[in-house]
């Protein structure tokens, strides 16, 4: 009885993975579709090494600003290209409403172990908390995780979920290095960066890692 438990258990378990699976597939193997993109997630970013802004303004200026650059700039920040998505939807109201809540004293740290402190459960846990209601297809979302200004470089899991099952279907973790003048260009210069790298490279080997 054990054994017919266990292969009863481990085939209900087979189409769940391979649906997952499949699901991944089907975003880097099509050019067009249902795909949203969601924006950036800042809920567990920590700022590193920097101590001549508040959180305060962090949070209420330029984390807001940085979202909304990435958007009114579609030429120099070529989120549909990279993704090899045609046409691309644009929903920002998820992240604003959860960067909303982010509590400004938690934002900068003295601990640079905050810059690696991340996983692919945590990242479940953060999607987790967005609730998208009646919406399908796929979302692209970037969370965060660590901007280090003594090394210039920031952290962010690149991140494919489906809207309707909020299922995190792909993630990877990706730095892009820091750079221009103003906290909101500075560390808006990451995201640009890391859509070049995915167009040119990450794109064709996250697809091809895909079984």
């Amino acid at each position: 009885m054990f054994f017919i438990a266990m292969l009863l258990l481990g085939s209900a378990m087979i189409p769940f993975s391979r649906t997952q699976a499949q699901s991944a597939a089907e975003f880097f193997n099509s050019q067009t579709g249902n795909v949203t993109w969601l924006g950036i997630d800042f809920t567990e970013m920590r700022l590193y090494g920097d101590n001549e802004i508040s959180g305060s303004d962090i949070k209420e200026r330029y984390l807001p600003g940085i979202n909304n650059v990435v958007v009114s700039e579609s030429e120099k920040y070529t989120i549909g290209k990279s993704f090899r998505k045609s046409p691309l939807a644009q929903n920002l109201k998820y992240v604003m409403e959860a960067n909303s809540l982010l509590d400004p004293d938690k934002i900068k740290t003295l601990n640079s172990a905050d810059m690696n402190r991340m996983d692919e459960k945590m990242v479940q846990q953060v999607v987790n908390h967005y609730k998208f209601k009646d919406e399908k297809g796929y979302g692209i979302l970037f969370i965060a995780e660590g901007f280090n200004k003594s090394e210039t470089v920031a952290w962010y899991w690149v991140t494919i979920l489906d809207m309707s099952s909020g299922k995190v279907l792909f993630t990877k973790r990706i730095s892009g290095k820091a750079m221009g003048f103003g906290f909101r260009n500075y560390w808006a210069r990451p995201v640009y960066e890391i859509l070049k790298a995915i167009d040119k490279k990450q794109y064709a080997t996250w697809k091809n890692s895909i079984k």
